[in-house]
């Protein structure tokens, strides 16, 4: 079950329907909240940034939004202060994390690796990738009588800046 105080009547029926099938089934309860940053006060930035990523105002109504602050990650004392009553479900809900074992290593990357297709194989990835810039590049700008000389060279020099920071990254494959 889930509770983000945010008046939705579907989370309402869907807790009373899941409830039921608990009491129907005896498939034990647990409850969780969805976190989409981690404290309360970072709800703003977490709007903002949904905005970013949908290239949309802050006042605009036509985007998704999380509203009421509550999808942050809350502590098992707010998770009982929501689910009075259902103790039980809220030590299954622990009982899964105590189960759970994750590990964070820190500044250490875990790229997949990239296998080159066939026929490339004498090439790097980065020698494989740059030709499919310049063959993409070649495609849908050069060969695109939608741009002039002087934004093509805008978008080559903005195609070998990108190009680099995937480099300097270590991002390449």
């Amino acid at each position: 079950m889930q509770d983000h105080q945010d008046g939705s009547l579907l989370q309402k029926v869907t807790n009373q329907t899941v409830i039921r099938i608990h009491q129907e089934t005896g498939i034990p309860l647990v409850v969780t909240n969805d976190c989409h940053y981690t404290l309360p006060e970072d709800a703003a930035a977490h709007d903002v940034l949904l905005c970013m990523q949908e290239n949309k105002l802050v006042t605009d109504t036509d985007r998704i939004t999380y509203e009421g602050g509550q999808y942050y990650v809350k502590s098992e004392d707010e998770m009982r202060s929501l689910f009075p009553g259902f103790d039980e479900a809220i030590d299954n809900t622990g009982k899964i994390a105590e189960r759970c074992d994750v590990r964070f290593e820190f500044n250490v990357y875990k790229k997949p690796a990239y296998t080159l297709p066939e026929g490339h194989e004498n090439q790097t990835a980065l020698e494989f990738l740059t030709e499919l810039i310049k063959k993409g590049f070649k495609e849908k700008f050069e060969d695109n009588p939608e741009y002039n000389a002087d934004q093509v060279e805008a978008i080559r020099k903005d195609t070998e800046d990108e190009l680099k920071v995937i480099t300097d990254k270590g991002f390449v494959e």
